[in-house]
């Protein structure tokens, strides 16, 4: 029960962390699998832990790309705004 607890907390921090510090975390985690001496189980989590950072981060890109786009949809006269939905970015 302590093992969900802590995957919690660790779950709700990653939400909270900002686009760069989750990007430095992933630089992180890509420099110590990169050592030779981290152990399989870690290697595992750790390898984990990075493909979940790296779709976040993912998303978190398709959506200000989205929101670029809407921007700069220019119209007959000059750039025209419309509402963003995140729905609208999620495949």
């Amino acid at each position: 029960m302590t093992t969900k607890k802590a995957a919690k907390t660790a779950k709700s921090a990653e939400q909270e962390l900002s686009f760069e510090a989750q990007l430095a975390q992933l630089e992180e985690i890509v420099q110590k699998l990169d050592a030779v001496d981290v152990p399989l189980e870690e290697a595992i989590a750790c390898y984990e832990q990075g493909v979940k950072l790296s779709l976040k981060l993912h998303k978190t890109l398709d959506q200000a790309q989205r929101k670029i786009e809407i921007l700069t949809q220019a119209g007959p006269e000059g750039i025209e705004t419309e509402s963003f939905d995140e729905g609208d970015c999620q495949a």
